[in-house]
């Protein structure tokens, strides 16, 4: 699982330059209601991380994000051929 953005504004996973498989996490911290936009392979994936560290009452709800990007190409760099081996 991959933390694009933690403790941000749930209009930010409207955004279509978000990868496919990213989810709009809605989580009880410490009695603050907060959100994280997370990249994972599954639903799962993101229950389970969130459950084990924040507990078992936490998660206020998990969406799917608006993003509509490959997520092999999301956030691709192209190397530079120097640095190339």
């Amino acid at each position: 699982m991959v933390l694009i953005h933690k403790n941000c504004d749930p209009l930010v996973a409207n955004n279509k330059s978000l990868p496919r498989n990213s989810y709009l996490v809605t989580y009880q911290d410490s009695k603050d209601v907060k959100y994280d936009i997370v990249q994972a392979g599954s639903f799962v994936e993101v229950f389970d991380n969130y459950y084990d560290q924040y507990g078992k009452n936490s998660i206020i709800k998990i969406q799917w994000s608006q993003g509509t990007v490959n997520p092999k190409s999301y956030n691709y760099q192209v190397r530079d051929k120097k640095s190339k081996k």
